[in-house]
């Protein structure tokens, strides 16, 4: 499904952030450089951004920047999870894989962000009504093929069987009407997960 743009104007406009924060919230990578649309317009170039992902980053900003530096703000909304190394039970301390779904990742001495993430992908899973056998043929694709942050999981099923697949971030897909479906942003998860390692 394709994104609605705002341009760099109205995201100004209505968040009440100046020019120099945007930019410097750009180097800080608190904003993704990918977020930073160059569009050609009757007066030259513009700034366009994808609306909903930059408002809503742009507010969780605002909540947090009295409590963090722009260096923990990075740690939070960067979406690296290379450098993420925990052991079970610092996982289990942190709740950062719920109880419920424990028996699914609990044989890992140690825990990468990529695990992490797929203990969120998962949960999500789960949230939105997919049973636990699905859930387990779920985390065994999520480790044959690990997604790409910049990508999307969608997940379709008839009755109890579903399909997986990772699509780019701005694709467009089609539904059939009788299928159940599941759609998420993988970069978004991972952020998630970084937040909730930051904060804690």
């Amino acid at each position: 499904m394709s994104e609605e743009l705002i341009s760099k104007r109205e995201v100004l406009d209505m968040t009440g952030i100046s020019y120099g924060q945007l930019y410097r919230w750009k180097r800080k990578n608190i904003l993704p450089e990918s977020w930073f649309i160059k569009k050609s317009s009757f007066t030259g170039q513009e700034t366009y951004f994808p609306k909903e992902k930059v408002l809503e980053r742009i507010q969780k900003i605002k909540e947090l920047k009295d409590d963090h530096s722009l260096d923990e703000l990075s740690a939070i909304f960067s979406p690296d999870s290379s450098t993420i190394q925990l052991s079970g039970q610092q996982v289990r301390a942190l709740n950062l894989i719920p109880e419920d779904l424990w028996n699914l990742f609990q044989a890992r001495e140690t825990f990468t962000g990529q695990d992490l993430l797929h203990g969120k992908i998962v949960y999500r899973a789960k949230e939105q009504g997919v049973k636990e056998e699905a859930l387990k043929e779920l985390v065994s694709f999520l480790e044959s093929s690990p997604p790409p942050l910049d990508s999307m999981l969608i997940g379709m099923s008839k009755g109890s069987e579903w399909m997986w697949m990772q699509l780019p971030g701005d694709s467009k897909w089609v539904m059939e009407e009788s299928a159940n479906a599941v759609e998420m942003d993988i970069g978004s998860l991972m952020e998630q997960v970084n937040g909730s390692i930051a904060t804690k």
